[in-house]
């Protein structure tokens, strides 16, 4: 069966995790909260607005448009995501080291990233040519993935990112693998051209994260 696309509408619960490797390829995850609202009485008799059907999903995306959503979005902004759902799998281990279960949970292969604007206005930069600009801002200029990577991760931005980055770091940046972590395999790590291009695409040896951002 065809695996249809899905469109996720929410607020970002954390901010982008990014992360380069050795091929040029980029990656970055995003946590989304989405959910309904319906207005109620609170215990002093005021009107308020309460959420339910929460949902919560991890977003995946790759290349330029990794690129992109972690230069825009920061924590809170609202977007709105269409994608692919699909399931990764991971292995939990016991104290003697062996496999206790697997566990499993949905992500999001995104396809399209958007600035929701129902609330807000944006300026906006073309990535390779040029740009646009709100009346009275300056044109602002394009980020690229290493002067990204330096602003979300830091001094810990490796300047040549590769296998000695294998793990995210309790801080949000990639650092040296925890063993004591869950080691996350997902289930579409040999099929990920369906969200970016194949040259896009990191190299075998780095498909294997340990771990997960949040």
């Amino acid at each position: 069966m065809t695996n249809t696309d899905f469109t996720l509408c929410g607020n970002l619960t954390a901010e982008p995790f990014f992360k380069r490797f050795n091929s040029g390829a980029t990656l970055l995850r995003l946590r989304v909260a989405s959910s309904d609202a319906r207005k109620t009485t609170n215990d002093k008799g005021e009107e308020v607005w309460v959420d339910y059907n929460q949902l919560y999903v991890d977003v995946e995306c790759w290349g330029q448009m990794a690129v992109n959503a972690g230069a825009s979005l920061r924590k809170g902004f609202p977007v709105v995501v269409v994608g692919k759902l699909v399931s990764e799998f991971w292995e939990e281990k016991d104290e003697d080291g062996k496999e206790a279960n697997v566990r499993s949970r949905l992500k999001m292969n995104a396809k399209h990233i958007a600035f929701d604007l129902a609330r807000f206005q944006v300026n906006s930069v073309r990535a390779t040519v040029s740009g646009n600009a709100i009346e009275g801002h300056e044109r602002p200029s394009a980020m690229d993935a290493e002067a990204l990577d330096k602003k979300i991760n830091g001094e810990n931005a490796n300047p040549n990112p590769g296998r000695d980055q294998q793990g995210p770091s309790p801080h949000g940046s990639w650092g040296a693998a925890d063993p004591s972590q869950e080691r996350r395999v997902s289930a579409e790590d040999m099929h990920r051209a369906d969200a970016a291009a194949a040259t896009d695409e990191a190299p075998e040896e780095d498909k294997e994260l340990t771990g997960a951002p949040f």
